[in-house]
């Protein structure tokens, strides 16, 4: 879906597979699907927030769970920007992903 928009796409398993695959990679918004990663979303996002190349980098989590979604006033205080319940309508979740990353700000692939 996002790579169709020309948004290329970074996978990481988990928060390791993250803070080892952005050591050399810009990153413009991570998008965190809590429900396939196993991720504590709260110590994710607050680990993020204390890396440095990390600290400014929008985190946007996914998630089915109605109690992680119950959640989202912690997400945020510990710096997410949004959490967002999937399944996701297409239309919303690219608004989101548009909302944080700007055309000029999306790298081209060569």
């Amino acid at each position: 879906m996002l790579a169709l928009r020309g948004i290329r796409v970074l996978l990481a398993d988990n928060d390791a597979d993250v803070f080892r695959k952005t050591e050399n990679t810009k990153i413009s918004l991570m998008l965190i699907n809590l429900n396939s990663t196993g991720l504590d979303g709260l110590s994710f996002t607050r680990k993020c927030r204390q890396c440095e190349r990390l600290r400014n980098i929008p985190i946007v989590l996914l998630t089915s769970s109605t109690e992680s979604c119950a959640q989202r006033h912690e997400f945020i205080k510990a710096g997410a920007d949004q959490c967002m319940m999937i399944p996701l309508n297409e239309s919303t979740f690219v608004k989101t992903v548009f909302q944080y990353i700007k055309p000029s700000t999306i790298p081209t692939a060569h």
